[in-house]
C-alpha cells in the first residue's frame, strides 16, 4: 500500500478541519467536485456522483469513478458481487467498498484508503456442526463485509454457519475500520444507520390497523382497500410470474400530508431468512392505482427517502440518480 500523509483542508461541511490521516492510509486523489457542499451522493456502476437539492430539484456537482464498469460477462462474479457500497458514517467522513478487499475514506480532503483485515484475522476455531459460511451462496450474511454505522466503519464476516435451519450463522467477528481499530466475536452481526421513517398524518384520513385486508379510508367518498400485491408487469410469466405472486403487502405510512401521499412496501418472508423488504409503491391518498412503482426504499433525513434511483422528499419527487446515499445533517 502506498504511504502518503495529506495536508489539513478544511472539513467536508465546513464544520471542523479534517484531520491528517495516519499513514497507513493512502491518499489517492482529490474528492469528485461539489462533495464540500453535496446534499447527497450516488453509487452508480463504479461511479461516486455527487448532488444538491435545490429546491425541489437534484442538480449534478460532479463525479468520479472509483471501480470499473459492470463486466459484460459474469457480472455477479465474487470480484464483483457489489460495485460499490457504503455510507456516510457521520457528515464529514463517506466510506466506500471499491473492490473486494479495498475500502476507501472520502472527505472534502480526498479518498484515502483504509487497511481491511486478512482472512486470517477474521477466522475462529471451526465449531463442531457447521460448515464454511461461503458453501451457502445466497445466504444474506455471505454478502456482508463493509457496514457503516453512525459513526463507526466496521468490516464483518460470518465464517461458520450451522449445517441446520437453512444454515443460519455461528458468531460474527466484526473489524472496526474507523475511528479507532477494534475486534470483536458476537452472536449478532453490526446494524447499518437507519434514519426513521417522519410519518405526518394527513387530517381525517384512516389506516386500518395492520392486518389483511388493510383499508385507507379518506376523509370524504368511499374507503379503499390497500393492494395486497403490486400489479404483475404485463408479459411477466412462469417463475417471474410466480415471484410476484409470493410477494406481499409488509407495511403502509404517510410520507406527505398535503397533497397526501401513501407510502406500501412489498416484500417476501422466506423460510430461513429474515423477511426482507423487495420494493414500494406510492399512492395519491387512497387511491387505488400506485403513481410510482420502485425497489426497496432507503430512507433520509428531513423527509428524503430513494427508490430504484428516484429521489424524493415525502412525496414529491426530486429527480434520478443512481443508488443514493444521503448526507447526515448538521
Amino acid at each position: 500500500m502506498k504511504r502518503l500523509a495529506i495536508v489539513l483542508l478544511a472539513a467536508c461541511g465546513g464544520s471542523k478541519p479534517e484531520p491528517e490521516p495516519p499513514a497507513s492510509r493512502a491518499p489517492a486523489r482529490p474528492a469528485p467536485a461539489g462533495f464540500a457542499e453535496c446534499d447527497l451522493v450516488s453509487f452508480d456502476d463504479g461511479v461516486l456522483g455527487t448532488y444538491a437539492i435545490r429546491g425541489e430539484k437534484l442538480v449534478k456537482l460532479g463525479e468520479l469513478r472509483l471501480a470499473p464498469p459492470a463486466p459484460t460477462q459474469d457480472p455477479m462474479g465474487s470480484e464483483y458481487a457489489f460495485p460499490l457500497i457504503g455510507d456516510w458514517a457521520d457528515r464529514d467522513h463517506l466510506f466506500v467498498r471499491v473492490g473486494k478487499r479495498r475500502v476507501v475514506m472520502v472527505t472534502a480532503a480526498g479518498l484515502a484508503d483504509l487497511a481491511v483485515p486478512d482472512d486470517k484475522t477474521l477466522e475462529i476455531p471451526h465449531p463442531e456442526d457447521t460448515h464454511p459460511s461461503s458453501e451457502y451462496l445466497g445466504k444474506q450474511y455471505t454478502f456482508v463485509d463493509l457496514v457503516v454505522e453512525d459513526g463507526e466503519v466496521w468490516w464483518s464476516r460470518c465464517p461458520y454457519s450451522f449445517l441446520y435451519d437453512g444454515g443460519f450463522c455461528f458468531q460474527w467477528v466484526n473489524h472496526r475500520l474507523w475511528p479507532e481499530p477494534a475486534r470483536e466475536v458476537d452472536d449478532g452481526e453490526r446494524i447499518p444507520r437507519v434514519y426513521p421513517w417522519g410519518e405526518d398524518p394527513p387530517k381525517g384520513y384512516v389506516l386500518a390497523p395492520p392486518k389483511d385486508p388493510e383499508i385507507c379510508t379518506p376523509p370524504t367518498g368511499s374507503a379503499v382497500t390497500i393492494p395486497l400485491r403490486i400489479d404483475i408487469p404485463e408479459g411477466t410469466s412462469g417463475d417471474e410470474a410466480e415471484d410476484y405472486y409470493s410477494e406481499h403487502r409488509f407495511t403502509a405510512r404517510w410520507v406527505q400530508a398535503s397533497p397526501p401521499k401513501l407510502l406500501v412496501t412489498y416484500g417476501y418472508t422466506p423460510e430461513f431468512d429474515p423477511p426482507y423488504v423487495s420494493s414500494a409503491a406510492l399512492f395519491d391518498g387512497c387511491s387505488a392505482k400506485p403513481s410510482f412503482i420502485g425497489g426497496e426504499p432507503r430512507r433520509g433525513p428531513d423527509g428524503l427517502w430513494e427508490a430504484s434511483g428516484h429521489v424524493f422528499r415525502g412525496g414529491t419527487e426530486l429527480g434520478v440518480v443512481g443508488d443514493a446515499r444521503f448526507r447526515p445533517p448538521n
